[in-house]
């Protein structure tokens, strides 16, 4: 498993990204990651998460082939978000965000057209280590 980490975006983001333009940060843009990726996976983890990073890659792959056996034309592959700022999930999710194990969200092109669906994994419901 490939292992990359990243910096948050400047605290003086440049005039591109400002609200006005359409781009508004999310949670992982803003704090410092560290990047899994296997054949079928990239996840974002983020310093309070990543410890939980291997377990939660393995129940990724294991959610993943359940979810190929019943959608057999998916590619299988996907991008996860395990972030401890879980207020994109209670802001994408009408239920409870303690109630939340994640929550799929589109990811929209240039031409506001689905490109994309990725989800967020709620660090909440993380692994229980023994």
């Amino acid at each position: 498993m490939a292992k990359r980490t990243g910096r948050p975006l400047p605290a003086t983001a440049p005039e591109s990204f400002a609200p006005h333009a359409g781009w508004l940060p999310a949670p992982w843009d803003l704090t410092e990651i560290e990047v899994r990726s296997s054949p079928s996976a990239l996840a974002i983890f983020d310093h309070e998460t990543v410890g939980d990073a291997d377990e939660v890659m393995a129940d990724l792959a294991t959610a993943a082939k359940v979810v190929k056996t019943h959608v057999p034309h998916w590619s299988g592959r996907f991008v996860a978000y395990d972030i401890s700022d879980v207020q994109a999930i209670d802001e994408l999710s009408t239920m409870d965000v303690d109630q939340t194990a994640g929550v799929a969200f589109a990811v929209l092109n240039n031409r506001d057209r689905v490109a994309a669906y990725r989800f967020i994994v709620n660090p909440r419901h993380a692994p229980v280590r023994v």
